[in-house]
């Protein structure tokens, strides 16, 4: 469309935006900003999960827009009720399944309430909205933990999704091997033939058994496969300074030679289009950290960005070779 009809859709373009100016400039209707507020906080947490964070008592979206005006909320209100929320949730994504332990990034939602199963996928933007929640949550409290997640997902991305040219591919599927989950997953004979002598530490770590934690819902059976993630009695809560006290060297050491065996296997696939509108929205994720960090490796990814959209998207006007 963008190619064969584009001067009609500049042409609509700029009707949208004279009739946006117009109604601009018309007597606007008062809004009680602050009553707004508090009424949408109010609504949050008659649906918010007090025992395992995020949104309701079922499936689980991360849902860092929620978090971040959590976040907002407690730093302009100073409601402390506000921040225990966003932390709970944040803390409890962390450190559930719907995290990849062994090469990070989010999965796209959990199957279950308290984040442990996830639906495999991973998405560009759930990366960037995620990141950003970490950062505002770093800005706020100045926790460390916070900053090593956001750390984590840069990390993902410029491994796993980032494309030769500089931009940002726009999803890892799912299934490998006709599979969900399967590049994931562990049986525990194969976790003790990897870590050889660390398998009996890190089994104490981590919720990992003959059975599995990968319960099959459909047959109602037990599959024999793991999920990485640690267990609920290894978790600290939001008043530690480090949400990742489990994570001693021996498991850092054993969650790396994971990710080297992992790399053997066949992967998911990529979705490897590069969108304007997901690389703008890890743009912003990476400005958004560095201003939270000050650290330069999030100034450098950002500025690397933005002069792939400039050439790509910008200079280019949006692929139109395409």
């Amino acid at each position: 469309m963008w190619r064969d009809e584009r001067e009609s859709l500049l042409e609509r373009a700029d009707q949208l935006i004279s009739s946006n100016v117009k109604e601009e400039n018309s007597e606007r209707v008062k809004v009680d900003s602050e009553k707004l507020f508090k009424h949408a906080f109010s609504e949050l947490k008659k649906v918010f999960d007090y025992d395992y964070g995020g949104i309701g008592t079922g499936m689980k979206f991360p849902s860092p827009h929620n978090i971040i005006f959590l976040i907002k909320y407690y730093n302009y209100f100073g409601d402390e009720e506000a921040l225990q929320m966003a932390e709970n949730t944040l803390l409890a994504m962390r450190r559930g399944g719907i995290f990849d332990h062994v090469g990070y990034g989010f999965h796209r939602y959990s199957t279950d309430r308290e984040w442990r199963v996830p639906h495999f996928e991973k998405m560009l933007y759930d990366q960037a909205w995620i990141m950003t929640a970490y950062s505002y949550a770093y800005a706020t409290t100045k926790k460390e933990f916070y900053k090593q997640v956001i750390s984590e997902i840069l990390e993902f991305l410029q491994r796993e999704m980032k494309s030769p040219d500089g931009g940002y591919y726009t999803t890892m599927e799912a299934d490998s091997e006709g599979e969900e989950g399967k590049f994931y997953l562990w049986t525990e004979d194969e976790l003790k033939a990897i870590l050889n002598e660390d398998f009996d530490e890190f089994k104490n770590l981590l919720d990992i058994n003959s059975k599995g934690n990968f319960f099959n819902e459909r047959e109602q059976t037990d599959t024999g496969l793991n999920i990485i993630y640690p267990k609920y009695n290894s978790f600290i809560t939001p008043k530690n300074e480090n949400g990742l006290e489990w994570m001693n060297e021996k498991a850092q050491r054993s969650l790396k030679i994971l990710l080297q065996k992992r790399a053997k296997r066949i992967r998911p696939q990529t979705d490897t289009k590069v969108i304007a509108s997901t690389n703008g929205m890890i743009l912003s994720a990476l400005s958004i950290a560095y201003l939270a960090t000050f650290d330069d490796k999030y100034k450098e990814a950002s500025t690397e960005l933005l002069e792939f959209v400039k050439k790509k998207f910008i200079n280019r006007r949006l692929y139109p070779e395409n």
